[in-house]
């Protein structure tokens, strides 16, 4: 279904109303966040890299954003960590719905996807090691 013509019928039949925002100072912090997540440094490669990382302050006991080149070994890690979590969970997602489809809809052989990423990142960084005169996977 198109989710852009669904929201458009919700709120023309009156099944859907914005709620109020909650403060101007809750507005901008969303804001702000989303502007950090957008913000992106240049590597090597002409690939987007994070130039802002999110960690988890203990002592403060809130999630913070640190600018890469300020960032510590520790907040990196806590950031990957939570990062390769949300990963995993995803993943996590996709094999329940597989295994219900499969249960359920499939009348062939049973969908199987691995979420074994090594070979794929080896094979990446081979590739963006490639020489420039070589040709690259996707340019045969």
């Amino acid at each position: 279904s198109d989710p852009e013509a669904v929201a458009a019928w919700l709120y023309k039949h009156g099944h859907w109303k914005p709620q109020p925002e909650r403060s101007p100072e809750r507005i901008l912090e969303r804001d702000i966040k989303r502007t950090y997540n957008r913000d992106f440094l240049v590597n090597e490669y002409g690939e987007p890299v994070r130039n802002r990382i999110r960690y988890y302050d203990k002592k403060r006991q809130k999630q913070l954003w640190v600018e890469l080149p300020k960032a510590t070994p520790p907040q990196i890690k806590e950031s990957a960590q939570t990062r390769k979590m949300g990963a995993f969970m995803d993943c996590v997602q996709i094999q329940r719905d597989i295994d219900y489809y499969n249960k359920y809809y499939n009348p062939g052989d049973p969908i199987v996807v691995s979420f074994n990423f090594d070979l794929t990142m080896t094979e990446r960084q081979l590739l963006l090691e490639l020489p420039d005169d070589e040709p690259k996977k996707d340019q045969e």
